[in-house]
Order: structure tokens, then sequence, then C-alpha cells
């Protein structure tokens, strides 16, 4: 699916680089455009924790009441209104040489034209041994959730480069995501990576060398692989897929009486207390069963992905579009929440709702933290005589510590 450009163009912006406009009026509701990534992967820890998604299009593999079962520990669980799940488990398909899965076997023939030709040896990756195992348990030991992308993310661009036909309209397609200098490429490898971001950053360069370096020279030099990590990292889209959220939102559209609906609902709420106390509870060393909040960081199957047009929509903390994923898979639809003008930029928020409606200060510290700027938009700009605290969810961080810092950057 490609992304219509009937409605929105990308320009150049003194302030902030890359941007989307509007051309032409359009009303709060409607469907900006839909966008296919130009390559998705899964989170490592995200499938580490058994949430099985289609290694092309994410697309979740469990039915919903296998979900549900799953997520709140009662095998069980029996789910009302099956009819209400789109999972085909009939349709799914996996690699016969290496045992990779996928939704379909439009899926399977997409991939390994794009890029799993490359990659498939005909061993099981599940195998410790397997090189890209190997590859994928580092990056877990230096990456832990939560998750912004995953190093499956580069071993997919790769493949798909040693696979194209024309190589230089895949490095054009790379080339149109935003490029920052080399001090900003340093500070997005430094926040993927931690600390020990420059040992780290030249292991998973060494590792990719031995894999593909014979072929993506330009990528593998020192320079050339921070300045595409950092790339990934600041363009990378979040992506969640679930079905049983698709459960869920087919059940809200039932046309059902209303004692069957206030059943139905008070099912729904039921199920997730039970897998949101599920999600808290553990066993300890000892065999005795403890109680955390965010024990296990996933509820969705996660991933990230890079999209052309969306990667050009900047940040207000006031936005007049969002993002959702409406087909449970990687598509993309941009939606304006807001009646939009002609020629007017369209703005996503990079931040939660909460988040959204704490302090400027609490914003301005999230974003400069995970995204590396200060925003600049109508509301932290009227908001800026405001005094530098946090909002109440936030008050156990110490602002001074934040304005020294900030004040040194």
């Amino acid at each position: 699916m490609a992304a219509s450009i009937e409605r929105v163009c990308e320009k150049l912006t003194h302030e902030r680089g890359r941007g989307l406009f509007t051309t032409e009026y359009v009303r709060a509701g409607d469907v900006l455009f839909e966008e296919e990534p130009l390559v998705a992967c899964q989170f490592s820890w995200n499938a580490c924790c058994h949430f099985d998604a289609c290694d092309y299009c994410m697309r979740s593999l469990e039915t919903a009441e296998q979900n549900a079962r799953r997520l709140s520990k009662q095998e069980s669980l029996v789910l009302p209104h099956p009819e209400c799940c789109e999972t085909q488990l009939l349709q799914h398909v996996v690699c016969e040489g290496c045992g990779t899965r996928y939704c379909c076997a439009e899926c399977r023939s997409t991939a390994f034209t794009k890029y799993h030709r490359s990659i498939c040896d005909g061993s099981k990756k599940e195998l410790e041994s397997h090189p890209l195992r190997v590859l994928e348990n580092t990056w877990k030991d230096m990456h832990f959730p939560p998750e912004t992308t995953s190093i499956g993310l580069f071993v997919k661009l790769f493949a798909m480069l040693q696979q194209a036909d024309k190589k230089d309209v895949l490095l054009a397609k790379l080339e149109k995501f935003c490029s920052k200098s080399k001090e900003e490429d340093t500070n997005h490898v430094h926040k993927l990576l931690g600390p020990q971001f420059v040992e780290n950053l030249e292991v998973l360069r060494e590792m990719l060398l031995q894999l593909f370096g014979e072929l993506v020279p330009d990528w593998l030099t020192c320079d050339g692989f921070r300045s595409l990590f950092a790339m990934v990292g600041r363009n990378g889209q979040g992506i969640g897929t679930s079905s049983l959220e698709v459960w869920e939102r087919n059940c809200n559209e039932l046309d059902l009486p209303k004692a069957l609906k206030d059943q139905l609902d008070e099912f729904i709420s039921m199920m997730r207390e039970e897998i949101r106390v599920a999600d808290s509870t553990y066993i300890d060393e000892d065999g005795i069963e403890q109680y955390c909040d965010n024990v296990h960081p996933f509820l969705d199957c996660e991933g990230s992905g890079l999209y052309s047009m969306q990667s050009a929509i900047n940040h207000s903390c006031v936005p007049n579009a969002e993002v959702n994923f409406p087909y449970n898979n990687f598509v993309c639809r941009v939606v304006a929440t807001q009646d939009i003008l002609p020629d007017q930029e369209v703005f996503i928020s990079y931040l939660d709702d909460c988040m959204l409606g704490s302090s400027r200060h609490s914003r301005q510290k999230n974003l400069k933290e995970n995204y590396l700027f200060v925003c600049g938009c109508e509301k932290c700009m009227a908001q800026a005589n405001d005094p530098d605290v946090t909002s109440e969810e936030d008050s156990d961080l110490d602002s001074d510590e934040y304005i020294e810092e900030d004040s040194m950057s």
C-alpha cells in the first residue's frame, strides 16, 4: 500500500527541517494518508516474551483467546463472540528453510523477495549458535526495554540492499530520512546504547561486517554505521498489534441488547483487570509469588518501522493529527484530530496523552531525554514563563538537576 500524497506534501522548514503540510482543507476525523514502511521489525525483547508476530507485516499470530489466556495466565479462559476475532490460524505459514513464521503466504513471498532470501541459510534461528541469534542476544544485552528499535531492523535493511535489483533506488529512499550532524548522530547512538555506546556500536558493526561486509561497505565504516544507526533511531515509528484489541474493538461494534452489552462490557473490564494483576505478579528465587507493577513491559506485539511520509511529521504538544494502525499490522494511518487549513503543517505528539497534560517542564524534560530536542510549539511558548516544576506524576524528579544539565547541553 503506497502513501497517498493527495492531501499532504513534504516541505523543508527553517525551524524543524522536514515537515508535512496539507494541500487542501481537511476535517477532523479525515484520513490524511496510509503508508507501509520501507522496513519494519519486531522488538527483540518483545519476541522473547512470547509475543508472536508475522516476520513481515507484524500482524499478531495469536488468536484473541490465546492472547488473553497467556496474558491473564488463565488457560481455561473462554472469550465470548469468537466471530469478533480476525486471526486466521489456517492461513499461517512458515519458511520451510528456517522456520520463520508469517501470517499468510503473501507475506512470506514478499519477505523472501525483499530480504529473507539473503538471511535464510536453511538452519533454525532458534539455535543459540545461529549467527543471527548470537547477534540478537548481543543486542539484547545492550538494549533493554523500553525498546525503541531492534537489531533485526538493521539486518533486514542490509539484506534488502543485498537483494535489491536497483540499489540506488533503495539508497535514495533512505537518504530522504532526516540527516543530522555528527554530534547529533552521536547523541542519538548514546541514547540507544547507553554509556558504553562507543564499544557497543563497534561490537555490532563488527558482527554485521562479518555477515554483510562485502556488500555494503559504506554503511559499515565507523562513521557510516553511526550515521545509519542514528537515522534509524531518530526516524523509527513504534508499531503495536494485538489480536485481543481487534476482538475488543469488534465487540464494541456489535448490535446487542443493552443487558447483553453491559454484560459483555463487564466481562472485558474484568478480563483486563485480571491481565493487569497477572502482569504484575512473578515468582521470586524462593518460589514465592510477589507483586510488582510493570514487571513485564509488553501487552501487544511491538516493533518499529521506517515510514517515509510519517517520519516527516514533526511534534507538537497541541497536535492536529494522530497515528494509528487500523489493520492489526504495520500499515500506518495518519488521521486529523481537528480541522486543518490548506498549507498548514501537520503535527503529531511524540508524547502519550498523560504526558501531554503535564507541565511544560515535564514535557520538555521527556522530549529532551527521549527525542533530544527542545520543543518550541505554541503551547510550550505560551507556557514559557511557567515555573520550572514537574507535574504531580513527575514529582520525584529533581528539577534543579535537570536545569543544570540543560544549561550544560
